[in-house]
């Protein structure tokens, strides 16, 4: 029997570009997004998220970066669905806000972003692929 795993929609949001981070509960890095409502589209999903996480507007890709199964807890086997889009790069000094959702939200330079340890290797891989598709 399949099980179904929860959906998490994900953006590599880019402010002069470099990538906004979020640092969540688990003290990790992560790309900015969320879990869909009902009636919500993927674009719609991720957009909205930004919005509540970070206090900014941001133009979704039409096509997904990637998707991928991600162990969130390895031990104990609890899995999501990621998938990344890309969002349009919004001009240096744009402002943000870290919601009570995260820790801290913060910039790091695309090499910085790729060199850090705990940012999980998907979230990279979809960084990497974001630079790639400008």
């Amino acid at each position: 029997m399949a099980t179904e795993l929860p959906i998490s929609i994900k953006a590599v949001v880019s402010i002069g570009g470099a990538v906004l981070l979020a640092r969540n509960a688990r003290a990790e890095w992560e790309l900015l997004g969320g879990q869909p409502e009902s009636s919500e589209s993927p674009r719609e999903t991720v957009r909205r998220e930004v919005a509540e996480e970070a206090g900014i507007d941001v133009v979704i890709s039409e096509s997904p970066l990637d998707a991928y199964v991600f162990d969130v807890i390895p031990s104990e086997g609890h899995q999501v669905f990621i998938v990344t889009y890309d969002a349009d790069d919004l001009p240096a000094g744009t402002t943000y806000r870290a919601s009570a959702e995260h820790q801290a939200l913060e910039l790091f330079s695309v090499e910085e972003a790729l060199g850090l340890d705990d940012l999980p290797p998907g979230y990279k891989a979809s960084i990497r692929l974001a630079r790639l598709a400008r």
